[in-house]
């Protein structure tokens, strides 16, 4: 979008970018028809089992990103208010934004029109004190440890259906232990079975290494080690791609760390699951 379009200055003071009227306009007419589905299946009009919601990922978004206007984010999410019957898988980087700039909202008049303004307020109240919407799927990137110690424990303490992490592009091994676990300690034993006590959990995880010509490497110990850690959790996991840059580790008997080498694959982001050790072929989604 920078260097194609010239439309993206990222970094901070930098203007943002916002897509047309008809380009937000979309995401209602996929509620309808959502809608139109399901009340197709209740009445039995289709033989096919019933409609999972469309799944909608804004990828080039940053919802949170505090150089976004606060009014671009009240429509936001009033859009998402307003679509009941879609998914929405929202990322961020900036956890900490999240309840500071919703309270915001909640506390200044954004919309001209008072009845759909005091809805939102009212969404939004009881999203943060209470009931997440039951459409909103939250998550945060990180890219190694200090990443995911600074933004997963920020994110568990926000209310969610569904929460969770994109590992990528995975630059250095995660120790998710202490993080896809419960943060409070019921037992006093430092392990909660947060699945029947009702806590904050991660619920997915997804892992990819970096694509383009200059990714820096991804080690596949790094991918494995996630797979093995949210099985142990009960957490998904959603291996993405390996990257352009995949290396493995060589064990060689005189040697017990082995050499790095990289991995030669057809596919040029390491997309293709044919071309994957067979424990790494786990796509893994949480129910909603």
């Amino acid at each position: 979008m920078d260097k194609r379009y010239g439309r993206v200055k990222w970094g901070k003071g930098n203007l943002r970018q916002r897509t047309s009227a008809t380009y937000w306009k979309q995401p209602l007419k996929w509620n309808h028809q959502a809608e139109y589905d399901h009340v197709k299946w209740q009445d039995g009009v289709t033989d096919f089992p019933e409609p999972s919601p469309p799944r909608i990922f804004p990828s080039l978004c940053d919802p949170f990103d505090e150089e976004v206007p606060i009014d671009w984010l009240a429509d936001f999410l009033d859009l998402i208010r307003g679509t009941p019957n879609l998914d929405w898988l929202i990322l961020t980087k900036r956890p900490q934004n999240i309840i500071e700039r919703i309270d915001w909202i909640t506390n200044k008049e954004i919309h001209k029109n008072p009845s759909d303004e005091n809805s939102l307020r009212e969404w939004l109240v009881t999203w943060t004190c209470s009931d997440a919407p039951k459409n909103l799927w939250l998550g945060v990137s990180c890219e190694n440890q200090a990443t995911a110690d600074e933004r997963i424990p920020l994110l568990l303490q926000i209310p969610a259906k569904v929460r969770f992490v994109s590992y990528e592009p995975a630059l250095s091994v995660v120790d998710f232990k202490k993080l896809l676990r419960c943060p409070r300690d019921h037992n006093g034993d430092g392990d909660c079975d947060f699945h029947k006590q009702g806590c904050p959990q991660i619920h997915q995880v997804i892992v990819g290494g970096e694509s383009g010509p200059h990714a820096r490497p991804c080690n596949l110990d790094w991918i494995r080690s996630t797979v093995r850690q949210c099985r142990e959790a009960g957490c998904c996991c959603f291996v993405k791609q390996l990257g352009s840059n995949a290396v493995v580790r060589n064990d060689a008997e005189d040697d017990h760390q082995g050499e790095i080498a990289p991995l030669r694959l057809r596919h040029p982001k390491g997309g293709d699951m044919e071309e994957w050790p067979e424990d790494l072929r786990v796509r893994e989604f949480p129910k909603g």
